[in-house]
């Protein structure tokens, strides 16, 4: 894993060897010998090439000749990257997501789960009403039925988002099956199965 990785032969030989010895570490021979508890103290250092090899050497030394008895010490390399640097990626607007499980909520305390492949926004335009050419959603239905209550359709709460349309629908349904919202017809967008009969 670690080669495959890019990781030096040094670094997975000395992988291998701390994981040995963690799991084959001797223990007393017999019960009257006692074990101490000694602490581990973490060191995150950036990683700054031959700096920072010296300064691992040199902290190592001393903990060796000074608190061998009281702390083993673990040094980390943390390295950056450049995204480190930048504070904000480009995020899309919340209208523009595709592949989303959200959630709509009515004036009157009721709510709707749904989920789009498509452009959220268009999605959501085929629930309003007065956008949607009369199509028969279980939202528009709602609204048609109680002509006095709201749809929020400009703020809709994103629940989920997945990578594809199968990993959508398993989604998709089990929000719909823990929220149990009240506008929704059917309680799943696909069956569930958790074993083949």
């Amino acid at each position: 894993m670690f080669l495959s990785n890019g990781y030096p032969d040094w670094f997975t030989d000395k992988q291998i060897r701390i994981f040995l010895n963690k799991r084959y570490k001797n223990t007393p021979k017999n019960k009257q010998e006692k074990t101490t508890d000694i602490g581990r103290i973490l060191l995150y250092l950036s990683y700054l090439g031959e700096t920072f090899l010296q300064l691992e050497k040199e902290l190592r030394n001393f903990f060796r000749k000074y608190l061998k008895e009281l702390a083993h010490l673990s040094l980390i390399h943390k390295t950056h990257t450049i995204g480190d640097h930048f504070k904000y990626k480009d995020k899309q607007a919340h209208l523009e997501r595709y592949n989303v499980v959200y959630k709509l909520k009515c004036s009157c305390g009721h709510s709707y789960i749904g989920q789009s492949q498509r452009n959220l926004k268009f999605r959501l335009d085929q629930h309003n009403p007065l956008k949607s050419n009369h199509q028969a959603t279980d939202v528009v239905k709602h609204l048609y039925t109680y002509p006095g209550h709201l749809m929020d359709f400009k703020n809709p709460e994103i629940l989920a988002s997945a990578c594809n349309y199968r990993e959508l629908l398993i989604k998709v349904t089990l929000l719909i099956q823990k929220q149990q919202p009240e506008i929704n017809v059917d309680n799943f967008s696909t069956p569930l199965y958790l074993f083949n009969p």
